[in-house]
């Protein structure tokens, strides 16, 4: 062979390591790391799905409790507002409690609703702050103020009772108020009143 055969000979060794050999070799190391990365980045989608399927559950349970404390807010104010009245009583009791979460005046919590005073310290629900036992005594009357609460919640309405319909009291008593109200109801042992418009 002679030399300028070996040169060139040479010379295409040189041109296949570097246009094929060092190609194929960098290739195969773009490839295996891209291959790494899309591993990568399918176990973060993986963890990402699993969060966020965990985070659901939460909500739900979440959504779950929250459920259950307004229906017991809903029922035990129920209980104690209207015990010992028809089931239409207590419907309308539950109902004048939802509506006033609705209403800008009071707060769009059921529990606050029944947990709220008045600017003189008093509560919107006497039962509240009377300074008495609030346990259940009535098994039978609670069962179906939970019963009402659940069905209130759930869209259940007294036709006499419109959504603008926020006050009640005991035929019992006529509070102050009450004149400056309209009288738009009587159930039972309550009187109930919307605003004046």
């Amino acid at each position: 062979m002679t030399k300028s055969l070996l040169i060139e000979f040479a010379m295409l060794c040189v041109l296949v390591v570097v246009f094929v050999c060092i190609p194929a070799y960098a290739s195969h190391k773009q490839l295996a790391r891209i291959q790494q990365l899309e591993f990568q980045l399918q176990q973060e989608r993986e963890a990402q799905v699993q969060k966020e399927r965990e985070l659901y559950q939460l909500q739900q349970q979440l959504t779950q409790v929250e459920r259950q404390r307004t229906v017991a807010c809903l029922a035990i104010n129920v209980y104690h507002e209207a015990r010992g009245e028809s089931v239409r009583g207590m419907e309308a009791v539950a109902q004048v409690t939802l509506n006033r979460t609705a209403d800008e005046k009071f707060p769009d919590d059921v529990c606050a609703v029944v947990h709220q005073k008045k600017p003189n310290g008093k509560c919107q629900f006497s039962w509240y702050c009377d300074n008495k036992s609030d346990k259940v005594v009535d098994q039978k009357s609670w069962e179906v103020a939970v019963s009402v609460a659940e069905r209130a919640l759930r869209g259940y309405t007294v036709g006499a009772i419109a959504s603008n319909v926020i006050y009640y009291h005991s035929t019992r008593v006529r509070p102050y108020w009450s004149y400056k109200k309209r009288l738009v109801a009587v159930i039972g042992r309550h009187r109930f009143y919307s605003d004046r418009t």
